[in-house]
């Protein structure tokens, strides 16, 4: 009888959302439901009290291990029989070093930034992660799918996101994907290969920029910075586009003095550069901080160079620009 297929995404993704909900630092077990950070909670495991930390204390990642024990626990339940011994050794050490992956991601961004934003947007800021990830396994079922049928299949999958602030703009569509592999015989050829069940050339850490802003309910949010990426309008709803002028992301901002099509990012030498699009004479303005106090002068179609520490308004909608080394 032929090994039946899991949804691998799904269960990185289930070791995305315990850490990005938290765990206990005793035993493991993850938070129950969406939490605050800050909030104290009690362990419905041992019943210890802790209080969520997204960023990481030695202690809290020392039960990181117990975290993945809890995850494969569900999944091993769930798939109603147990993981070969050698599979969920490989297995764990696979989750663990890609939770790792998230808390690092999650550190990094707290030292730039000085608190952490919105859960969605850390989510986001993994993107990059993702893609190579998704790739991989792309790349294996293209080498692996005409020895071995059925080893991995890969559907891609359109989802709505939905708009917390208004409905009268474009609905948001996202990509994702399904990657269903049969495990036990994945990691067996993975084993004869040398290869893992993530890329090898995926980094802990690489140089990102990132636009901070404050959206309509007061809080922190990031906003990764891609190549051609273009901040506009869609009705009142401040946007990011794709090059082709497509929404991939509302900003929880509405903002009438934002032009449809207003600004480009790019990057040149690894630095990032703003295109100013609009052809209003009085909308965009670039500076930057003196303390508290925001120093600004306002430009015209073009183009300006960034750096960290840069701040841009758009309308009346303000970003910082934030660089990691």
């Amino acid at each position: 009888m032929a090994e039946a297929q899991v949804d691998i995404m799904a269960l990185f993704g289930d070791v995305r959302t315990a850490v990005l909900n938290g765990f206990c630092p005793e035993c493991g077990c993850p938070s129950p439901g969406p939490v605050r950070e800050g909030q104290v909670v009690v362990c419905p495991a041992c019943g210890c009290s802790y209080t969520i930390q997204r960023v990481l204390s030695e202690e809290g990642r020392a039960a990181l291990e117990k975290l993945i024990g809890h995850v494969l626990e569900r999944f091993e339940r769930e798939r109603a029989r147990p993981l070969a011994e050698g599979v969920k050794t490989s297995l764990s050490a696979a989750l663990k070093s890609y939770a790792e992956r998230v808390l690092n991601n999650i550190k990094l961004i707290h030292e730039r930034l000085g608190e952490l934003p919105t859960k969605e947007d850390l989510e986001e800021s993994l993107r990059v992660f993702h893609e190579k990830i998704i790739a991989y396994f792309m790349k294996l079922s293209e080498e692996l799918g005409e020895q071995r049928s059925g080893l991995i299949s890969v559907e891609k999958r359109l989802e709505v996101i939905e708009d917390e602030v208004s409905a009268l703009s474009e609905e948001v569509r996202r990509v994702f994907y399904v990657i269903n592999v049969r495990l036990e015989e994945l990691f067996s050829i993975l084993k004869e290969r040398g290869l893992g069940l993530l890329p090898p050339e995926l980094p802990l850490r690489r140089p990102r920029v990132w636009l901070a802003y404050r959206d309509m309910r007061g809080r922190k949010r990031i906003v990764l910075a891609q190549d051609g990426m273009i901040i506009g309008r869609s009705g009142l709803d401040v946007v990011v586009k794709d090059e082709e002028g497509r929404i991939v992301r509302k900003l929880g901002v509405q903002d009438s003095c934002v032009s449809g099509i207003h600004a480009m990012l790019v990057f040149s030498g690894g630095r990032p550069v703003l295109k100013v699009l609009t052809e209003r004479k009085t909308n965009t303005r670039i500076g930057h901080k003196i303390g508290d106090e925001v120093v600004e002068t306002v430009v015209q179609k073009g183009t300006y160079p960034l750096e960290n520490g840069s701040v841009i308004t758009l309308g009346y909608t303000r970003f910082e620009v934030i660089c990691s080394d």
